[in-house]
């Protein structure tokens, strides 16, 4: 293959990487403006369970650190493609560890430390979670239950 044509193709998926990453930010901003909208309407008009049960703030908590580390992950990495394949951030391999991998270790110690597996539904039926749950089982994961007789 001729070089310029090498070189139109990595312009091409540098491109596209930037665009998705570019889109993962846009995403990651929409998820943290919900998580704040849903944080906030608990605050100002809690339910029962939010008032007996403080384990929601913990989760919140986390959500938003979790957040802004990924936030910070996806800033790297798209100035890191803006840069070119020559670019400090490119070149030297600590910087893909400092600023990609630490983060994601510390997005992994979070959710161990914190996961919101203990979180409780009071009326499962009155959000119809059961019926859900029963309608993905008749269905199946997808996962290994293939050829599976009911």
């Amino acid at each position: 293959m001729d070089p310029e044509r090498v070189a139109q193709l990595t312009l091409f998926w540098a491109s596209c990487d930037i665009s998705t990453r570019t889109h993962q930010l846009l995403c990651d901003r929409l998820f943290f403006v919900t998580s704040v909208v849903v944080h906030l309407r608990i605050i100002h008009a809690p339910t029962a369970k939010s008032l007996q049960d403080p384990g929601w703030k913990k989760t919140m908590s986390m959500l938003y650190v979790v957040n802004l580390l990924i936030l910070f992950r996806s800033i790297f990495r798209v100035v890191e493609y803006m840069m070119g394949n020559d670019g400090y951030l490119f070149v030297n391999e600590w910087t893909l560890y400092a600023f990609d991998a630490l983060p994601m270790v510390v997005v992994c110690f979070f959710f161990w430390r914190y996961w919101p597996g203990g979180i409780e539904f009071e009326n499962e039926e009155e959000i119809g979670l059961k019926e859900r749950i029963g309608r993905w089982t008749r269905l199946g994961s997808g996962r290994g239950d293939r050829g599976r007789k009911e």
